[in-house]
């Protein structure tokens, strides 16, 4: 008796696993210094019920405002947990996956009922006088997040002293990026000093 309810258990477990929980729309600019380091400008407006749900867990004195400790438990449980994956942005330069340096301008916000968070990613990739392709993508492989992101609405800024040139196309066929759907879209960049 006890066998098939463990079958039973671990078949819907499965499906914990299969399907989002939490959805984002996600907004995106890459801005070039002039030193050509790169900076990925993150916005992700999280939906309905996730945002109910951490306001909630998160506002300890219940006042619905955020004090300083409280924006501190979102961006550590959201943004700082989402380091070991990169944060989700995911820059390959030719053959290796860059790491990024760091974020910085976190800032949180409350647009109606939901949960807004701003934080830009530096990336150490200094312009040189050959071209330098990279090629952005921004996924949660586990699926736990659904990232909602449009690449053509992805803008991309650069000084003068930086050339730029970028298409936005799928990955299908790419052997670095074989975890991700072949139908997922990435933005194909290429750069250089001038």
């Amino acid at each position: 008796m006890l066998k098939p309810i463990i079958w039973i258990c671990l078949f819907f477990s499965v499906f914990l696993y299969a399907h989002p929980h939490i959805f984002a729309n996600v907004f995106v600019s890459i801005e070039f210094e002039p030193s050509g380091e790169i900076i990925i400008k993150n916005r992700w407006v999280f939906d309905e019920l996730y945002s109910a749900a951490k306001l909630d867990v998160v506002d300890l004195n219940e006042d619905g405002k955020l004090s300083a400790e409280e924006w501190y438990e979102i961006e550590r449980s959201v943004v700082q947990s989402a380091q070991r994956f990169n944060y989700y942005n995911y820059l390959l330069v030719g053959p290796k996956f860059i790491a990024s340096d760091g974020y910085k301008n976190f800032e949180i916000k409350k647009e109606g009922a939901l949960l807004v968070i701003y934080f830009d990613l530096n990336f150490n990739l200094k312009a040189q006088k050959e071209y330098t392709i990279l090629t952005f993508a921004l996924k949660d492989l586990s699926n736990y997040i659904q990232f909602d992101l449009d690449m053509k609405k992805v803008k991309v800024q650069a000084p003068s002293n930086i050339e730029v040139e970028y298409f936005v196309d799928v990955l299908d066929g790419l052997t670095m990026f074989n975890a991700f759907p072949p139908t997922t879209e990435a933005l194909f960049l290429r750069y250089r000093e001038k």
